[in-house]
């Protein structure tokens, strides 16, 4: 589908927005150009419920992309206020800071399912996270599945303290680190290995 097409039309009527293993647009500008008409349509659709949005990108692909690239569809998502299921796969949250996510979030009170599995959360983007979820009086689901570059304890002790949270996915994170007395015991740990 042209970029241009998903942005025209009356776009306010949809509930759900799914668009699975994508192939972004291999220029830099297409990628761009994707990412504006979605985030037109996101802003447009003020009963949409559910969007799952799944990029098939390699690695090397988000590596070299900048870090800007998706800031279209999260600055919209800022303006959804129906949103129940969110699900952003496969590096769209690649290098986003800790304060877009948590204002992307924060404005999404009514979210019962939140995936931002085959991500790169570090730092302060897991802070922002587990901001979220210790506030959130809806959220049931969070799968972070091979998302977490960096220590989740903050994450862990969110998801303690929300009794709503019905399920939390960590599959293939390093959640516990073995200390290696041959290396520097301050250095991080090393980051999982990159989505297949």
């Amino acid at each position: 589908m042209h970029s241009k097409a998903l942005a025209q039309g009356g776009a306010w009527a949809l509930r759900s927005l799914i668009l699975d293993d994508v192939l972004p647009y291999p220029s830099e500008e297409g990628r761009l150009c994707l990412s504006q008409a979605l985030g037109a349509v996101i802003r447009r659709a003020a009963r949409l419920e559910t969007l799952t949005l799944h990029l098939e990108a390699g690695f090397e692909a988000l590596v070299h992309q900048p870090a800007d690239h998706y800031m279209p569809i999260f600055e919209a998502l800022e303006s959804t206020v129906a949103l129940r299921e969110l699900s952003l796969h496969s590096g769209i949250m690649w290098r986003l800071g800790g304060d877009e996510l948590q204002r992307c979030l924060l404005s999404n009170h009514s979210l019962t399912l939140l995936d931002l599995s085959h991500n790169f959360l570090m730092g302060d983007g897991i802070e922002a996270l587990a901001a979220y979820i210790r506030s959130s009086t809806n959220i049931q689901t969070l799968r972070v599945d091979s998302a977490l570059w960096d220590a989740p304890r903050p994450l862990l002790e969110s998801a303690r303290d929300n009794h709503g949270l019905r399920t939390l996915d960590l599959s293939n994170n390093q959640l516990l680190v073995v200390p290696n007395t041959d290396q520097d015991p301050t250095a991080p740990p090393p980051p999982p290995p990159p989505p297949s």
